[in-house]
Protein backbone atom coordinates (compact mmCIF):
# COMPACT_ATOMS: atom_id res chain seq x y z
CA UNK A 1 0.00 0.00 0.00
CA UNK A 2 1.09 3.76 -0.09
CA UNK A 3 1.88 5.25 -4.06
CA UNK A 4 0.28 2.14 -5.80
CA UNK A 5 -1.66 4.63 -8.27
CA UNK A 6 -1.30 2.59 -11.63
CA UNK A 7 -2.38 -0.63 -12.52
CA UNK A 8 0.87 -1.92 -14.08
CA UNK A 9 2.56 -1.09 -10.90
CA UNK A 10 0.10 -3.03 -8.49
CA UNK A 11 0.03 -5.91 -11.33
CA UNK A 12 3.82 -6.26 -11.21
CA UNK A 13 4.52 -6.45 -7.33
CA UNK A 14 2.01 -9.46 -7.53
CA UNK A 15 4.06 -11.11 -10.21
CA UNK A 16 6.69 -10.24 -8.65
CA UNK A 17 5.23 -11.74 -5.77
CA UNK A 18 6.97 -9.10 -3.29
CA UNK A 19 3.11 -9.40 -1.88
CA UNK A 20 0.11 -11.43 -1.86
CA UNK A 21 -2.47 -8.10 -1.65
CA UNK A 22 -2.13 -4.73 -3.28
CA UNK A 23 -4.66 -1.92 -2.05
CA UNK A 24 -5.29 1.79 -3.06
CA UNK A 25 -6.76 4.35 -1.50
CA UNK A 26 -5.55 8.09 -2.74
CA UNK A 27 -5.43 5.85 -6.80
CA UNK A 28 -9.27 5.92 -6.02
CA UNK A 29 -10.11 9.20 -5.06
CA UNK A 30 -7.99 10.51 -8.17
CA UNK A 31 -9.58 8.35 -10.24
CA UNK A 32 -12.72 6.09 -8.94
CA UNK A 33 -12.88 4.86 -12.36
CA UNK A 34 -9.13 3.25 -12.72
CA UNK A 35 -10.31 -0.45 -12.41
CA UNK A 36 -12.55 0.14 -14.76
CA UNK A 37 -10.19 1.60 -17.03
CA UNK A 38 -7.38 -0.66 -16.66
CA UNK A 39 -9.99 -4.18 -17.43
CA UNK A 40 -10.84 -2.49 -20.59
CA UNK A 41 -7.10 -1.26 -21.61
CA UNK A 42 -7.87 2.17 -21.34
CA UNK A 43 -5.23 2.70 -19.11
CA UNK A 44 -3.94 6.20 -20.75
CA UNK A 45 -7.52 7.37 -19.59
CA UNK A 46 -6.19 7.33 -15.86
CA UNK A 47 -5.96 10.33 -13.84
CA UNK A 48 -3.21 9.56 -11.39
CA UNK A 49 -2.91 10.24 -8.14
CA UNK A 50 0.01 12.50 -7.56
CA UNK A 51 0.46 12.72 -3.89
CA UNK A 52 0.30 15.96 -3.23
CA UNK A 53 -1.93 15.99 -0.39
CA UNK A 54 -3.68 18.91 -0.87
CA UNK A 55 -7.06 18.10 -1.45
CA UNK A 56 -6.86 14.38 1.13
CA UNK A 57 -4.72 14.97 3.73
CA UNK A 58 -4.34 18.74 3.90
CA UNK A 59 -8.08 19.17 4.03
CA UNK A 60 -8.11 16.48 6.72
CA UNK A 61 -6.20 17.88 9.20
CA UNK A 62 -8.15 20.57 8.75
CA UNK A 63 -11.02 18.62 9.45
CA UNK A 64 -12.50 19.54 5.86
CA UNK A 65 -13.70 16.79 3.80
CA UNK A 66 -11.77 15.30 1.43
CA UNK A 67 -11.06 16.36 -2.21
CA UNK A 68 -8.70 16.11 -4.61
CA UNK A 69 -6.16 18.04 -6.93
CA UNK A 70 -6.53 16.04 -10.04
CA UNK A 71 -10.59 15.07 -9.32
CA UNK A 72 -12.40 17.88 -8.61
CA UNK A 73 -15.67 16.15 -8.52
CA UNK A 74 -14.19 14.15 -5.60
CA UNK A 75 -16.27 14.28 -2.52
CA UNK A 76 -18.33 16.33 -4.56
CA UNK A 77 -20.62 13.77 -6.53
CA UNK A 78 -23.67 14.85 -5.53
CA UNK A 79 -23.41 18.89 -6.11
CA UNK A 80 -21.73 18.77 -9.19
CA UNK A 81 -22.67 16.64 -12.43
CA UNK A 82 -21.02 16.25 -15.84
CA UNK A 83 -23.92 16.18 -17.94
CA UNK A 84 -24.09 16.75 -21.94
CA UNK A 85 -24.36 20.33 -23.06
CA UNK A 86 -27.87 21.24 -24.06
CA UNK A 87 -26.72 23.40 -26.87
CA UNK A 88 -23.03 22.58 -28.00
CA UNK A 89 -20.77 25.54 -28.28
CA UNK A 90 -17.95 26.53 -30.11
CA UNK A 91 -15.61 26.86 -27.02
CA UNK A 92 -12.56 28.58 -27.34
CA UNK A 93 -9.97 27.87 -23.96
CA UNK A 94 -6.65 30.35 -23.54
CA UNK A 95 -3.78 29.21 -22.18
CA UNK A 96 -2.35 25.32 -21.74
CA UNK A 97 -1.85 24.83 -17.89
CA UNK A 98 -3.41 22.82 -15.35
CA UNK A 99 -6.52 25.18 -15.41
CA UNK A 100 -6.76 25.59 -19.24
CA UNK A 101 -6.35 22.14 -19.89
CA UNK A 102 -9.37 20.80 -17.03
CA UNK A 103 -11.60 23.62 -18.39
CA UNK A 104 -11.05 21.78 -22.01
CA UNK A 105 -10.93 18.35 -21.14
CA UNK A 106 -14.52 19.11 -19.32
CA UNK A 107 -16.21 21.42 -22.19
CA UNK A 108 -15.40 18.54 -24.69
CA UNK A 109 -16.39 15.71 -22.65
CA UNK A 110 -20.14 17.63 -22.34
CA UNK A 111 -19.99 17.96 -25.87
CA UNK A 112 -18.65 21.49 -26.87
CA UNK A 113 -16.51 22.01 -30.08
CA UNK A 114 -13.21 23.03 -28.14
CA UNK A 115 -9.85 24.73 -29.01
CA UNK A 116 -7.04 25.37 -26.73
CA UNK A 117 -4.76 27.97 -27.61
CA UNK A 118 -0.80 28.18 -25.71
CA UNK A 119 1.46 30.43 -26.93
CA UNK A 120 4.38 28.53 -25.58
CA UNK A 121 5.47 25.62 -27.38
CA UNK A 122 4.64 22.94 -24.82
CA UNK A 123 1.18 22.20 -22.48
CA UNK A 124 1.33 21.89 -18.95
CA UNK A 125 2.15 25.52 -17.37
CA UNK A 126 3.69 25.70 -13.79
CA UNK A 127 3.32 22.14 -13.44
CA UNK A 128 6.53 21.61 -15.56
CA UNK A 129 8.20 23.83 -12.93
CA UNK A 130 8.55 21.09 -10.91
CA UNK A 131 10.75 19.16 -13.14
CA UNK A 132 13.14 19.65 -11.09
CA UNK A 133 12.25 19.52 -7.59
CA UNK A 134 13.13 16.35 -5.52
CA UNK A 135 10.21 14.72 -4.44
CA UNK A 136 7.78 17.23 -6.91
CA UNK A 137 8.50 14.83 -10.16
CA UNK A 138 5.03 13.47 -9.79
CA UNK A 139 3.39 16.94 -10.70
CA UNK A 140 4.30 16.57 -14.12
CA UNK A 141 2.09 13.41 -14.64
CA UNK A 142 -0.86 15.45 -13.68
CA UNK A 143 0.37 17.66 -16.64
CA UNK A 144 0.60 14.23 -18.63
CA UNK A 145 -2.67 13.35 -17.75
CA UNK A 146 -4.73 16.15 -19.01
CA UNK A 147 -2.92 16.38 -21.91
CA UNK A 148 -3.98 12.36 -22.71
CA UNK A 149 -7.73 13.22 -21.90
CA UNK A 150 -7.05 16.35 -24.48
CA UNK A 151 -6.02 14.07 -27.30
CA UNK A 152 -8.90 11.06 -26.60
CA UNK A 153 -11.47 13.76 -26.96
CA UNK A 154 -10.41 15.18 -29.82
CA UNK A 155 -9.79 19.08 -28.88
CA UNK A 156 -8.25 20.97 -31.57
CA UNK A 157 -4.97 22.48 -29.93
CA UNK A 158 -2.94 25.43 -30.98
CA UNK A 159 0.87 25.62 -29.73
CA UNK A 160 2.67 28.07 -30.16
CA UNK A 161 0.05 30.74 -31.10
CA UNK A 162 -1.02 34.29 -29.62
CA UNK A 163 -4.43 34.76 -28.69
CA UNK A 164 -4.81 38.26 -29.73
CA UNK A 165 -8.33 39.71 -30.02
CA UNK A 166 -7.74 39.46 -34.04
CA UNK A 167 -7.50 36.10 -33.96
CA UNK A 168 -10.11 35.24 -31.12
CA UNK A 169 -12.95 37.59 -33.25
CA UNK A 170 -11.93 35.57 -36.70
CA UNK A 171 -12.58 32.46 -34.53
CA UNK A 172 -15.57 33.86 -33.99
CA UNK A 173 -16.36 31.93 -30.21
CA UNK A 174 -19.57 31.55 -28.47
CA UNK A 175 -17.80 31.58 -25.15
CA UNK A 176 -14.20 31.72 -24.30
CA UNK A 177 -12.73 30.71 -20.95
CA UNK A 178 -9.44 32.69 -20.40
CA UNK A 179 -6.31 30.67 -18.59
CA UNK A 180 -3.50 32.78 -19.27
CA UNK A 181 -1.75 32.12 -15.68
CA UNK A 182 0.29 34.25 -14.25
CA UNK A 183 3.95 35.56 -14.25
CA UNK A 184 6.27 36.31 -11.44
CA UNK A 185 6.72 39.47 -9.64
CA UNK A 186 9.45 41.54 -9.56
CA UNK A 187 10.08 43.25 -6.40
CA UNK A 188 11.32 47.29 -6.21
CA UNK A 189 14.65 46.49 -5.09
CA UNK A 190 17.84 48.58 -5.87
CA UNK A 191 20.12 46.65 -7.75
CA UNK A 192 17.20 44.01 -8.74
CA UNK A 193 18.16 44.29 -12.66
CA UNK A 194 21.70 42.76 -12.18
CA UNK A 195 23.27 40.27 -14.35
CA UNK A 196 23.00 38.06 -11.22
CA UNK A 197 20.10 38.20 -10.05
CA UNK A 198 17.34 35.51 -11.89
CA UNK A 199 13.60 34.64 -11.92
CA UNK A 200 13.23 30.87 -9.94
CA UNK A 201 11.15 30.34 -12.91
CA UNK A 202 13.66 30.33 -15.23
CA UNK A 203 16.06 28.32 -12.80
CA UNK A 204 13.45 25.54 -13.15
CA UNK A 205 12.79 25.82 -16.83
CA UNK A 206 16.39 25.30 -17.47
CA UNK A 207 16.92 28.69 -18.80
CA UNK A 208 19.61 29.87 -16.05
CA UNK A 209 22.09 28.54 -13.93
CA UNK A 210 23.33 29.78 -10.66
CA UNK A 211 26.59 30.39 -9.05
CA UNK A 212 28.20 28.82 -6.00
CA UNK A 213 26.37 31.00 -3.21
CA UNK A 214 22.96 31.63 -4.06
CA UNK A 215 20.43 33.86 -1.75
CA UNK A 216 16.42 33.35 -2.91
CA UNK A 217 14.19 36.11 -2.21
CA UNK A 218 10.68 35.00 -0.97
CA UNK A 219 10.02 31.92 1.62
CA UNK A 220 7.15 30.93 -0.17
CA UNK A 221 6.65 27.16 -1.83
CA UNK A 222 8.14 28.24 -4.56
CA UNK A 223 11.34 29.69 -2.96
CA UNK A 224 11.83 26.88 -0.82
CA UNK A 225 11.70 24.05 -3.27
CA UNK A 226 13.69 25.92 -5.36
CA UNK A 227 16.27 26.07 -2.51
CA UNK A 228 15.89 21.91 -1.82
CA UNK A 229 16.70 21.94 -5.12
CA UNK A 230 19.68 23.86 -5.49
CA UNK A 231 21.07 21.78 -2.14
CA UNK A 232 20.85 18.93 -3.86
CA UNK A 233 23.15 19.38 -6.51
CA UNK A 234 26.18 17.76 -6.20
CA UNK A 235 24.44 14.71 -3.73
CA UNK A 236 24.38 11.22 -4.74
CA UNK A 237 21.33 10.03 -6.36
CA UNK A 238 19.95 6.78 -5.49
CA UNK A 239 21.67 4.63 -8.31
CA UNK A 240 25.21 5.97 -7.47
CA UNK A 241 24.95 5.61 -3.65
CA UNK A 242 23.60 1.88 -4.79
CA UNK A 243 26.81 1.36 -6.67
CA UNK A 244 28.98 2.93 -3.89
CA UNK A 245 27.34 0.74 -1.07
CA UNK A 246 27.27 -2.90 -2.66
CA UNK A 247 30.95 -1.93 -4.04
CA UNK A 248 32.16 -0.96 -0.83
CA UNK A 249 33.46 1.84 -2.82
CA UNK A 250 33.50 4.52 0.13
CA UNK A 251 32.56 4.55 3.99
CA UNK A 252 29.18 4.87 5.47
CA UNK A 253 30.17 7.86 7.04
CA UNK A 254 31.35 9.30 3.64
CA UNK A 255 28.49 8.26 1.87
CA UNK A 256 26.05 9.69 4.43
CA UNK A 257 27.77 13.46 4.34
CA UNK A 258 27.20 13.28 0.62
CA UNK A 259 23.72 12.32 0.72
CA UNK A 260 23.42 15.32 2.96
CA UNK A 261 25.30 17.74 1.67
CA UNK A 262 25.46 19.20 -2.37
CA UNK A 263 27.98 21.71 -3.84
CA UNK A 264 25.58 24.93 -3.16
CA UNK A 265 25.52 27.24 -0.37
CA UNK A 266 21.94 28.38 -0.52
CA UNK A 267 20.01 31.22 1.66
CA UNK A 268 16.21 31.58 1.47
CA UNK A 269 15.53 35.20 2.69
CA UNK A 270 11.61 36.18 4.00
CA UNK A 271 10.22 38.95 5.27
CA UNK A 272 7.33 37.57 7.24
CA UNK A 273 7.96 35.13 10.91
CA UNK A 274 7.11 32.07 9.32
CA UNK A 275 8.49 30.59 5.92
CA UNK A 276 6.13 28.25 3.54
CA UNK A 277 2.92 29.58 5.03
CA UNK A 278 1.35 28.85 1.54
CA UNK A 279 2.41 25.21 1.93
CA UNK A 280 -0.42 22.35 3.04
CA UNK A 281 -0.26 21.69 6.74
CA UNK A 282 0.83 17.73 5.25
CA UNK A 283 3.87 18.71 3.65
CA UNK A 284 5.15 22.04 5.28
CA UNK A 285 6.96 19.92 7.77
CA UNK A 286 9.37 17.63 5.19
CA UNK A 287 9.87 20.98 3.67
CA UNK A 288 11.36 22.23 6.35
CA UNK A 289 12.80 18.99 7.61
CA UNK A 290 14.77 18.24 4.17
CA UNK A 291 15.84 22.26 3.96
CA UNK A 292 17.61 21.40 7.61
CA UNK A 293 19.20 18.45 6.53
CA UNK A 294 20.49 19.40 3.52
CA UNK A 295 22.03 22.84 5.06
CA UNK A 296 19.87 25.51 3.76
CA UNK A 297 19.65 28.96 6.06
CA UNK A 298 16.22 30.35 6.52
CA UNK A 299 16.17 33.59 7.32
CA UNK A 300 12.76 35.15 8.25
CA UNK A 301 11.84 38.60 9.29
CA UNK A 302 14.62 39.86 7.19
CA UNK A 303 13.91 42.60 4.17
CA UNK A 304 16.07 42.87 1.61
CA UNK A 305 16.91 46.55 1.01
CA UNK A 306 19.59 46.22 -2.45
CA UNK A 307 21.49 43.76 -4.06
CA UNK A 308 25.20 44.24 -5.84
CA UNK A 309 27.66 42.34 -7.41
CA UNK A 310 28.90 40.85 -4.26
CA UNK A 311 25.59 39.89 -2.98
CA UNK A 312 22.48 41.09 -1.08
CA UNK A 313 22.06 43.51 1.92
CA UNK A 314 19.60 42.71 4.11
CA UNK A 315 17.56 44.64 7.38
CA UNK A 316 16.82 43.07 10.55
CA UNK A 317 15.43 43.91 14.01
CA UNK A 318 19.15 43.84 14.96
CA UNK A 319 19.91 46.03 12.04
CA UNK A 320 21.64 45.76 8.35
CA UNK A 321 23.65 43.03 7.41
CA UNK A 322 25.12 41.13 4.30
CA UNK A 323 25.47 38.05 2.41
CA UNK A 324 27.42 37.00 -0.01
CA UNK A 325 26.46 35.96 -3.22
CA UNK A 326 27.06 35.05 -6.47
CA UNK A 327 23.57 34.48 -7.71
CA UNK A 328 20.62 35.85 -6.47
CA UNK A 329 17.13 34.20 -7.25
CA UNK A 330 14.01 36.09 -7.11
CA UNK A 331 10.75 34.19 -5.75
CA UNK A 332 8.74 36.43 -4.69
CA UNK A 333 5.27 35.59 -5.92
CA UNK A 334 3.07 35.95 -8.84
CA UNK A 335 0.77 38.77 -10.66
CA UNK A 336 -2.42 37.56 -12.98
CA UNK A 337 -1.71 37.66 -16.68
CA UNK A 338 -4.84 38.50 -17.68
CA UNK A 339 -5.04 41.86 -19.88
CA UNK A 340 -6.99 39.69 -23.05
CA UNK A 341 -10.41 39.67 -20.57
CA UNK A 342 -10.77 43.32 -21.09
CA UNK A 343 -9.62 42.74 -24.81
CA UNK A 344 -12.71 40.60 -25.39
CA UNK A 345 -15.60 41.88 -23.64
CA UNK A 346 -17.10 43.04 -27.18
CA UNK A 347 -15.64 40.17 -28.80
CA UNK A 348 -17.15 36.99 -27.48
CA UNK A 349 -20.56 37.25 -25.14
CA UNK A 350 -19.49 35.14 -22.86
CA UNK A 351 -16.17 35.05 -20.89
CA UNK A 352 -15.02 32.40 -17.94
CA UNK A 353 -11.74 33.66 -16.08
CA UNK A 354 -9.75 30.54 -13.92
CA UNK A 355 -6.81 29.82 -12.31
CA UNK A 356 -4.12 32.04 -12.12
CA UNK A 357 -5.49 34.77 -14.46
CA UNK A 358 -8.08 34.89 -11.86
CA UNK A 359 -5.69 35.11 -8.65
CA UNK A 360 -2.32 33.64 -8.10
CA UNK A 361 -3.15 29.99 -6.16
CA UNK A 362 -2.16 26.30 -6.06
CA UNK A 363 -2.81 23.70 -8.63
CA UNK A 364 -5.96 22.28 -6.52
CA UNK A 365 -7.58 25.84 -7.31
CA UNK A 366 -6.42 25.99 -10.81
CA UNK A 367 -8.06 22.89 -11.58
CA UNK A 368 -11.08 22.97 -9.88
CA UNK A 369 -11.87 26.31 -11.23
CA UNK A 370 -11.02 24.55 -14.98
CA UNK A 371 -13.60 21.85 -13.84
CA UNK A 372 -16.52 24.10 -13.24
CA UNK A 373 -15.42 26.88 -16.31
CA UNK A 374 -16.40 23.81 -18.34
CA UNK A 375 -19.43 22.51 -16.33
CA UNK A 376 -20.95 26.18 -16.96
CA UNK A 377 -20.47 26.76 -20.46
Amino acid sequence: SNRINDPALGEQILRDGEADLVTMARGLIADPDLPKKAREGNTEMISHCIACNQGCFDEVFKLQPVTCMVNPMAGRESEKRLLPAKTPKKVLVVGGGPAGLKAACTAAERGHRVTLVEKDQKLGGQLLLNRLIPGREEMLTAARDLISNLKALDVEVLIGKEADPEFIQKLSPDAAIIATGAQPIVPEIPGIEGENVIQAWDLLEGKKGVGTKIVILGGNALGLETAIYLATIGTLPPETLHFLMTTGAESVETLNSLLNRGIKEVTVVEMTKKAGKDIGLTTRWTIMAELKRLGVTVLTETKVIGITQEGVRTEKKDGPAFITADTVVIAAGSRSENGLVGLLQNVVPEIHVVGDANSPRNALSAIREGFEAGLQV
